[in-house]
């Protein structure tokens, strides 16, 4: 979850970081901040082998995409849609960008792409597009701000949400990965609910659907997607293969006339579920499902995957943001080595990860000192310790991005609002930072 943090003091460790020996020496770079933007949230960073920098995410009311120069410099902003009658968009991933176009994807619930017929007209009109279900959404940003070639998929039922939240280009096409709400019988008023199931579907570059996986049960249990940031990652692998972790909850449910019927929408208290990573093979036949730790962060590092989170403790109160475990598995998803790094009394709880070319691992997320001062930060985890290498103000995390040819990486947040002014516009900061050897 995004974690907003208030103003705390700014210090720590930097007699540590100055002192560490590290492989490769970080030099930050670019230190820039874009003032009263339309961003209200960012979900995709990217770093171009041009040297700038995409984002995406929701602003100006609708899916919004920003292009910024190599400097930081704004290039041009682009919004899917904007404010109508409570109608959102949204951007969640980039699949492709040129100089002439960016192709997104993400979520809509606009009644000019699903259908007035959702709206109920005879609702005030925030509630008409309550109703009306979200769509995965794919569309075509240009520089002059206008969109174009926009697709809609899913199941549309009132208060359903559809949605695609990461992607990946390969060779003829697109994979993207997301979640497909389906209805299942429960013990509710109405006899059913509507559960979000894991959703992957590969596309040609006409847009039209080659395949899709779903994936809404393991173990006798119904699975629901958890939302938003829990997708970890997508990715392709050299053999075309695909691996995914998602972030997955076990719905409680209990049998009715031989048929499980749903507890509404509880999580099943003594197997909880956590992070699922999944392997598809280049046509979409599963290949491989290997269930991971709560809240787990995945890169490719070589040839293994690595994973980093905090892990849990055998008492499930006990604080677990004290000891950070470094996973590595090999493509076929065995796991090969584990680490935990204990750094307490430091606490340090992850909001994404970026890897190196040597391996070197970067993370950012909210840290606290020995003192108890919490702060947004970005550390380095080696086998020994957590360098904090950046503290910043509080704010909002965007993500943080290893360009795909070098080892340039950038960070990209936004600031906070002050408390009671909502309508106020907020700054993009964007640092970028390398590894010289």
């Amino acid at each position: 979850m995004y974690r907003l943090l208030g103003k705390f003091a700014s210090f720590a460790l930097m007699a540590t970081v100055s002192a560490y020996a590290a492989p490769g020496d970080v030099e930050f770079i670019v230190d820039h901040k874009i003032s009263e933007s339309e961003a209200d949230q960012i979900n995709y960073v990217s770093l171009e082998k041009s040297g700038e920098t995409i984002l995406c995410g929701h602003g100006g009311g609708g899916a919004w995409v920003s292009v910024l120069a190599p400097s930081g410099q704004s290039k041009y902003t682009a919004v899917v849609a904007g404010i109508r009658d409570g109608a959102s968009e949204a951007c969640w991933t980039v699949l492709t960008h040129e100089p002439s176009k960016t192709l997104i994807a993400g979520e809509t619930n606009t009644h000019s792409l699903l259908g007035k017929e959702w709206g109920q007209e005879s609702l005030p009109p925030p509630r008409r597009y309550e109703t009306t279900p979200h769509a995965a959404l794919i569309a075509t940003l240009r520089p002059d701000g206008s969109t174009a070639d926009k697709l809609v998929f899913g199941n549309f039922k009132k208060y359903y949400r559809n949605t695609f939240y990461r992607g990946v280009r390969v060779a003829d096409g697109y994979v993207l990965a997301g979640m497909l709400t389906n209805e299942w019988p429960a013990f509710t008023r109405s006899g059913t609910i509507g559960v979000a199931a894991l959703w992957v579907v590969k596309i040609d570059f006409a847009g039209a659907l080659k395949w899709q996986y779903q994936l809404a049960e393991d173990g006798g249990d119904v699975l629901e997607v958890n939302r938003h940031h829990y997708f970890s990652q997508l990715f392709e692998l050299p053999d075309g293969s695909l691996v995914l972790a998602v972030s997955m909850g076990r719905l409680a449910h209990r049998q009715q006339a031989g048929q499980r019927r749903l507890l509404g929408i509880d999580v099943k208290p003594q197997n909880p579920g956590g992070v699922l990573m999944v392997r598809l093979a280049p046509d979409g036949k599963e290949l491989r499902r290997v269930w991971g730790g709560p809240d787990i962060f995945l890169a490719l590092r070589g040839n293994e995957i690595v994973s980093l989170g905090n892990p849990p403790r055998s008492d499930p109160s006990a604080i677990v943001v004290d000891r950070l475990e470094t996973v590595t598995f090999d493509y076929d998803l065995n796991r090969k080595s584990s680490r935990i790094l204990e750094i307490g009394p430091q606490y340090f709880s992850i909001e994404g990860i970026a890897v190196a070319a040597s391996g070197e691992l970067f993370a950012i997320g909210t840290y606290a000192s020995r003192r108890g001062h919490r702060e947004i930060a970005l550390v380095q985890i080696t086998a020994k310790e957590l360098r904090v290498l950046k503290h910043f103000r509080s704010g909002q995390w965007g993500g943080i991005t290893r360009a795909r040819d070098s080892d340039d990486f950038v960070v990209a947040r936004l600031s906070t609002l002050p408390l009671g002014s909502p309508d106020m516009k907020r700054d993009i900061e964007l640092m970028k930072f390398k590894i010289s050897r």
